[in-house]
């Protein structure tokens, strides 16, 4: 079963994230499968919960970003070979929910004890940490809304709260 697709910019391509632990490419123009990517997690887990929650394409088409559930990562690979170029480490919890910036330089993860974190794409060689860390509280958020214009991310949670942050500033 699927868990989560998205189209890319221009609509010719579809990713889907699967129950399989695999994020599958699928051609929208003769509606077949070009490329299965499997995320490798690892091998002592038991747990059969491998799911791939979230895909997301950049807005440029070049990235292509998916979290899987045991690993706490996210996965980033680059659309022209479809090699992986980056994993992301440093959530606790299962990352539900990714989404990029208009420009695909920064990626927002989020999991579900309630914590985002803001990275930079692809992602700078000497240091592999998040940008910036949102807590807000320990309530899962439900929806994220990005306005690109004044860099502001409203973030809402399962209370109906809302928190926005600032990007370049603490969030309110």
């Amino acid at each position: 079963s699927i868990e989560s697709c998205d189209f890319n910019r221009v609509d010719t391509f579809l990713a889907s994230g699967s129950v399989d632990n695999t994020v599958r490419i699928w051609d929208m123009k003769n509606y077949n499968c070009i490329k299965t990517l499997e995320l490798h997690l690892n091998p002592q887990d038991q747990s059969n919960f491998n799911f791939v929650f979230s895909v997301k394409f950049s807005p440029d088409n070049k990235w292509l970003a998916a979290s899987g559930s045991e690993d706490q990562c996210i996965w980033l690979w680059d659309t022209a070979t479809y090699k992986c170029r980056v994993k992301y480490k440093g959530h606790f919890q299962y990352i539900h929910y990714l989404i990029f910036s208009r420009d695909s330089d920064l990626l927002i993860s989020i999991d579900t004890l309630g914590y985002a974190r803001l990275w930079e794409v692809p992602i700078n060689k000497i240091n592999n940490d998040s940008l910036a860390i949102l807590d807000n509280g320990s309530e899962e958020i439900k929806q994220v809304f990005w306005n690109h214009s004044s860099n502001e991310i409203t973030f809402i949670d399962t209370k109906l709260q809302k928190f926005v942050w600032q990007l370049g500033g603490k969030p309110d």
